[in-house]
């Protein structure tokens, strides 16, 4: 009984509750910025870095990311991804998401570093017009750090 409340079931705080609730956090926070920044999120051209479980690993099992991705699309933003890590073949077969080949990061409303690849360290951020999100908290000045 010393879990229960008048009906309510305290819920353990598992690694897997925790994970979720920081996804919740991170992507309100995402939406958030992207509304103070640009005024909206209708149209916003966003573009994700990163796809794989983690940095420096073509693994995208148990990917995270994928749930930013699909949050993000059902709120009318066109979601690009880019990870020179992962098998676009393997990403498509299992997500049905086609990976883009070529980065230009002028191309964005926005950009989410979401997996700290060597290659994403060496990226220059500073002259984009694009708002951009840090969820790995290796960028200098990300308008956002998640």
């Amino acid at each position: 009984m010393g879990n229960m409340l008048k009906g309510y079931i305290k819920r353990p705080q598992t690694k897997n509750n925790y994970i979720r609730e920081r996804e919740c956090v991170i992507m309100k926070s995402i939406r958030t910025k992207i509304i103070v920044s640009l005024g909206s999120l209708v149209v916003i051209v966003l573009l994700i870095l990163g796809i794989t479980f983690k940095e420096n690993c073509p693994d995208i099992r148990n990917s995270r990311v994928i749930d930013v991705v699909k949050e993000l699309k059902e709120f009318g933003c066109n979601v690009d991804v880019y990870d020179p890590w992962a098998d676009k073949n393997e990403v498509l077969r299992e997500y049905n998401l086609n990976l883009i080949e070529n980065l230009n990061l002028n191309n964005y409303d926005a950009v989410v570093l979401a997996v700290a690849h060597d290659e994403f360290k060496n990226l220059d951020f500073s002259n984009l017009n694009a708002v951009t999100f840090d969820i790995k908290g290796i960028l200098q000045n990300p308008d956002g750090r998640l």
